[in-house]
């Protein structure tokens, strides 16, 4: 029954999300291919054709760092990025030379909301753990493209 109930959840968020993202300014969009920064923690916003695409990194040290990924639709309503309940979050440690030595999934059911406060910051609120509690990103200009 637990699982019947869960999968209509996604079923009708997703369902949502498509119908708030076929409706979604495109980009130009306040949180099209945007990055912010809080502290030691980087986000990066996109839109793809499916939604936004959110990604946060932080850092606990040179050696380590958390990391988020947030599937999202734009809430036309509010002006707020709403996630599907699939965010993951990993463990990443790095060694000397700077490449990865490991990867640990924390979870896969992780849900967000990103909005923005009447003074241009970015609000993370992460549904799961509360990570983002007290943290305003300001927006940074993104880095370059390689080619």
């Amino acid at each position: 029954m637990k699982q019947t109930a869960r999968f209509l959840m996604v079923l009708l968020l997703v369902l949502a999300g498509t119908l708030a993202v076929a409706s979604a300014e495109k980009p130009g969009d306040i949180f099209d291919a945007s990055a912010w920064q809080c502290e030691r923690a980087y986000m990066e916003i996109f839109f793809e054709e499916e939604g936004y695409k959110v990604f946060i990194e932080w850092g606990s040290s040179a050696w380590e760092s958390r990391q988020w990924e947030y599937s999202c639709y734009l809430d036309q309503k509010t002006g707020t990025l709403v996630s599907l309940p699939l965010g993951s979050c990993t463990d990443v440690i790095y060694a000397d030379d700077g490449t990865v030595k490991s990867y640990t999934t924390r979870y896969v059911d992780g849900s967000a909301q990103f909005s923005m406060d009447d003074q241009g910051y970015l609000i993370w609120k992460d549904l799961k753990e509360d990570a983002g509690r007290d943290m305003r990103f300001e927006r940074v200009p993104l880095p370059a493209m390689e080619n």
